[in-house]
């Protein structure tokens, strides 16, 4: 158990009682085709046996690595990196090919090299339909058809994408972002056919594009009330009444969305009327518009297909209280006190301050 500020942690050790870790296992990570290093691919180096050990390393600038510290025994050894497709030792894909390696006691087992191959890859962009705005951190994913094994990227500021490092096969490829209908390329909507792309490594299949649609949702900014600079990562909560009552106390959280750098927010809903929450670290958080209870909160309407915008806040910086904490008798300062502010809200009773808190 271990104290750390006042909250009590319970952990759990695992002992591992076997001959000392004196083997090592060493090799180079290159590109199968340009025979160049690769640097910072990841080793795994995993002990086989009913005694659990391994060891993660990865390759250095020259594509060298060395993991030291093995318990003699059997291991397997694995190789992946960015844009390359994984691979066991001695060049195998599949766990259950890989080749076994054996380590005694102090042994150096060394040329336990890898040559990767670069994947195929899929590159494109996600825009919107209706005015061909790129829609970035859009998240896009490649399903290998028979495998149903999945890769995902965001998309880059402009929109754009890739998804690299794909084995050989079929894919189908699916697009979504918040406040748009989700798509398949080209074109599909959920439960309609996709386009099917097959990938052939190193191979990049290119104008894999997306154009969404327009689905509902609550757009606005958040930014500080007095210099009006943005609020980057702000976190903008949606409720909504509870289905079983009409009372403003009883709402649920229905979805969330953070500030990008420019303060700007989009969050997808369903059509209906809700209470929008603002709040950023530092600052008062506030309902829509400038209300600070969900009493006085004023109601967002949200209508199909179409985005309810120019829903934004002004946070006010929340105040400070600063002093010293010494010893009474020697005036010795004190290090690593606990000072709590509390608010004072009847003559009655003291509660900390958990203004800012939005309603669960």
């Amino acid at each position: 158990y271990v104290d750390i500020n006042r909250v009590v942690y319970r952990g759990v050790a695992r002992v591992t009682v076997s001959e000392k870790p004196t083997a090592s296992v060493s090799g180079t990570v290159t590109d199968e085709v340009t025979g160049l290093p690769i640097a910072g691919a990841h080793l795994l180096v995993q002990k086989i046996g009913p005694i659990r050990w391994a060891r993660a390393v990865r390759s250095d600038s020259t594509g060298s690595y060395t993991a030291n510290n093995l318990i003699p025994g059997l291991y397997f050894v694995r190789a992946t990196a960015k844009d390359y497709l994984p691979e066991y030792y001695d060049n195998k894909e599949q766990l259950f090919e890989a080749n076994i390696l054996t380590a005694s006691a102090d042994d150096s087992l060394t040329g336990i090299d890898f040559a990767l191959g670069r994947g195929g890859a899929i590159s494109g962009f996600v825009k919107a339909e209706a005015d061909s705005a790129p829609l970035p951190r859009s998240l896009v994913t490649a399903e290998h058809i028979l495998s149903k094994r999945k890769k995902h990227t965001l998309s880059a500021a402009d929109g754009s994408f890739e998804i690299s490092g794909l084995h050989a096969g079929d894919y189908q490829v699916l697009a979504a972002a918040k406040g748009y209908r989700s798509e398949h390329f080209d074109d599909a909507q959920p439960g309609e056919q996709p386009t099917i792309l097959s990938v052939t490594p190193p191979d990049v299949i290119t104008e894999v594009n997306f154009y969404l649609s327009t689905a509902s949702g609550i757009s606005g900014t958040v930014v500080d009330a007095v210099s009006g600079d943005p609020l980057a990562k702000a976190t903008v909560w949606v409720f909504e009444k509870a289905s079983d009552s009409a009372n403003r106390k009883h709402v649920k959280r229905v979805a969330n969305a953070r500030t990008d750098e420019n303060g700007e927010y989009l969050v997808g809903v369903r059509p209906g009327s809700y209470f929008v929450f603002a709040e950023a670290r530092g600052y008062f958080g506030e309902y829509f518009d400038n209300q600070k209870t969900i009493m006085d909160a004023n109601e967002v309407e949200v209508v199909a297909d179409a985005h309810t915008q120019n829903i934004d806040f002004s946070l006010d910086r929340l105040g400070s209280i600063s002093g010293t904490v010494i010893d009474e008798n020697t005036a010795t300062p004190l290090a690593d006190a606990t000072v709590i502010a509390y608010l004072e809200r009847d003559s009655r009773s003291l509660a900390p301050d958990i203004q800012g808190v939005p309603p669960s």
